[in-house]
């Protein structure tokens, strides 16, 4: 197979991750399948419909609309990339790997000789061994198998997966290949080595990500107990050029930093400290919970602001915001929940206005740039404003505002 001629590759999947890798290795002349069992997915697809927003996305799809075919059937192709979601299985904390092999599956129907099998899909240590090697008993075919982990977050997707280095798995002899077939798109570097060593390192740099951040949130609870401003001292900290604190939050979501330490962990291996900083973000929606029923009354209407697993974006997979609606619930507590960015959501959505004139506590619980803008003196029916993030550099005296992470307040909320 000619290195640099165009390929017909299938990619499996067609969520955040694997529809802009399809529409990219499109644009760079490829004939691409999109695959995905959701046949609704893909009927919409087929009528031009993207199932999310991405930045960028709509022209791009438009762009390569002549090149691609969207089929919930596996088809036969030079290369087939799995792209598809591993969530973690939240009992076991190990992960669901059933759309990874179910994707195999399929894709063993359809291989030839010489075809390439490539996972996007961040996996545990030894996947590519354990699960995709499988494929070459199973169809006594001479196949190649590499490992690509994506390097991409929600509203920046198609910037990332152009300008960001990549690492690919792979054998020493396929090294060549793969380096000319994502450097049709990839801008960044493209550096090799094997399968197990490019599956641990999509876990580190995202285990690595969640250990700062735990280490930030840990700082406020320090403030806190010893009468500082975590948000101050942090800044401060910073002006050391070996120091970056990261800045706390109010827990961490979305598909990666919650679910890959867990993974790098899958099989019995042990890191206590891993273990610990995920144990610290998972509980600070419950502290931010507890700091607000304490500053509140029963019955009050406590209006959420932002729901979304980081700021400016419409993602809410895995958001921590859910632990804080989840401990108010069931608390005597009216809820009012707004999002700018979301659209779609597993409790009720308000408008912004509405939230903000009919509720007489407010948790800022996300820091979009819009509410910065928000005059809180405006709306008199606020008593308590919960400031998660340290957005509102002065409220009206009539308001408490109570801001995660200062020291003075500690008197009426600390939970120890």
């Amino acid at each position: 197979m000619n290195t640099n001629s165009p390929k017909t590759i299938a990619v499996y999947g067609m969520g955040y991750i694997g529809l802009p890798t399809a529409c990219l290795f499109a644009r760079a002349g490829h004939r691409v399948y999109g695959i995905d069992i959701n046949e609704f997915r893909i009927i919409q697809l087929q009528k031009g419909v993207l199932p999310f927003c991405e930045p960028g996305l709509d022209e791009l799809f438009v762009s390569v609309a002549e090149q691609m075919i969207f089929t919930t059937q596996a088809l036969e192709a030079d290369i087939h990339i799995i792209a598809v979601p591993t969530p973690l299985d939240t009992e076991g904390k190990r992960a669901d790997l059933f759309a990874v092999k179910q994707a195999a599956a399929a894709i063993a129907k359809v291989l030839r000789d010489g075809d390439k099998v490539i996972i996007e899909s961040t996996v545990p240590p030894k996947t590519c061994a354990s699960v995709i090697a499988e494929l070459a008993v199973q169809t006594n075919k001479n196949i190649k198998i590499a490992h690509c982990p994506e390097r991409a977050f929600t509203g920046n997707t198609l910037k990332e997966m152009i300008e960001n280095d990549r690492i690919v798995g792979c054998g020493d002899e396929d090294r060549e290949f793969f380096k000319n077939l994502y450097g049709s798109f990839v801008k960044g570097a493209i550096h090799c080595t094997d399968a197990l060593t490019a599956e641990c390192t999509k876990l580190l740099e995202n285990t690595y990500r969640d250990v700062n951040v735990a280490f930030a949130n840990e700082i406020t609870r320090i403030a806190e107990q010893i009468g500082i401003n975590a948000w101050e001292v942090i800044e401060l900290a910073n002006k050391h050029p070996r120091v970056n604190i990261l800045q706390p939050s109010i827990g961490v979501g979305g598909h990666c930093l919650p679910i890959d330490p867990y993974f790098l962990l899958d099989g019995g291996v042990e890191s206590k400290f891993i273990e610990l900083c995920r144990q610290i973000n998972d509980t600070v929606p419950h502290r931010i919970a507890d700091i607000t029923l304490q500053a509140t009354q029963p019955g009050c209407t406590i209006g959420i602001l932002g729901v979304a697993y980081k700021k400016n974006i419409g993602d809410c997979r895995e958001t921590p915001v859910s632990g804080i609606i989840n401990r108010l619930l069931g608390n005597n507590r009216k809820l009012q929940i707004t999002d700018p960015f979301v659209s779609s959501f597993w409790y009720e959505l308000s408008d912004q206005e509405q939230v903000l004139t009919s509720s007489d506590t407010i948790v800022l619980a996300m820091n979009h740039d819009r509410y910065y803008e928000i005059d809180f003196s405006k709306y008199p029916n606020i008593k308590t404003l919960v400031d998660c993030h340290n957005m509102v550099s002065s409220c009206p005296p009539s308001i408490n505002h109570v801001r995660i992470g200062i020291g003075k307040q500690i008197a009426s909320y600390l939970i120890t």
